[in-house]
């Protein structure tokens, strides 16, 4: 994988600026009296030199970097600072930065507005997170097994989110291309009129019975998506609408027992809610609607 570096870079928000947050400090562990607390902030401090080259290195888009890093800190460790990597709670405290750090190189490589990303660059991405792993595994081969394990099981969370992520942003540059088609637009608004609602909701209540308070949300929602369909509100706005029902319907649900959250009532939801979804892509089906397949497919995945 050979990267000189892509010429649109992704630069971190003003929350966080180029530098890492404050990692742990070493005045603040507890340490067992066996340990050197001056090696301790040594460790430390190499590891956030380390870190923030990596970080550097991301801003960049130079991700094959990356390798030479792991491989330079990891079998390059001081001999006087070996010792320190077989007490537990340096792998406690890698695990630690590692998360920090994995959550600013997220916040690097997918930006926090819906913006269109080159496929070059999203293919750069990909193989990163995909040869992450294998760089990491070779890197730490004669450390002991515990920092093995917490750096690959940080890692794995890390390139799930990326994953996800990714997911997400190319499924918002498709449905943008369809918003902003006026055409479009009114056949699939034309077609929802078509859908009749109450109907569908009845054939869901025997799969997934729902109370009224349920069924009103449902029927508010697709109100409120007709809505932004018809006003040809962008990709954003979508997007700040789902947010705004997750944390109206599934975050916030109200419960009899104590009127705040409760897992069992939210999945009830997101069940119904995707039990409704299905079914509303069958009617669509059955009637052959124009816009269907061609567009709803994709805007449902969304």
């Amino acid at each position: 994988m050979k990267t000189e570096g892509y010429n649109r870079k992704y630069s971190l928000s003003s929350k966080t600026g180029t530098l890492l947050p404050e990692f742990p400090d070493v005045d603040n562990l507890i340490l067992a009296t066996s340990i050197d607390r001056d090696k301790m902030k040594t460790f430390m401090m190499m590891y956030r030199t380390h870190c923030q080259r990596i970080l550097d290195t991301i801003i960049t888009a130079n991700f094959e970097e990356v390798e030479s890093f792991l491989l330079h800190f990891w079998q390059g460790m001081p001999d006087h600072l070996v010792s320190l990597l077989d007490t537990s709670i340096i792998s406690d405290v890698i695990a630690l930065c590692d998360s920090i750090l994995y959550k600013v190189l997220i916040d690097v490589l997918i930006p926090s507005t819906i913006q269109d990303m080159p496929e070059s660059l999203g293919t750069e991405i990909e193989s990163f997170i995909r040869h992450l792993p294998m760089w990491l595994e070779i890197s730490l081969e004669d450390t002991p097994c515990h920092i093995q394990t917490v750096k690959l099981q940080v890692s794995r969370s890390f390139i799930q989110s990326v994953k996800r992520q990714l997911s997400f942003v190319h499924l918002a540059q498709t449905a943008r291309s369809v918003l902003t088609n006026l055409e479009t637009i009114t056949n699939m608004v034309d077609d929802l009129t078509d859908v009749d609602l109450k109907e569908i909701s009845d054939q869901a209540a025997f799969v997934q019975p729902a109370d009224d308070k349920q069924r009103e949300v449902i029927f508010d929602s697709f109100e409120e998506f007709q809505n932004l369909l018809n006003k040809q509100a962008t990709v954003e706005s979508f997007t700040e609408w789902m947010d705004e029902l997750i944390e109206r319907c599934v975050l916030q649900f109200p419960t009899k027992q104590n009127g705040g959250f409760h897992e069992s009532k939210a999945a009830d939801f997101l069940l119904q809610w995707s039990l409704i979804g299905s079914l509303i892509m069958r009617d669509l089906t059955l009637h052959s609607a124009s816009s269907f397949g061609k567009y709803w497919m994709g805007s449902e995945k969304l």
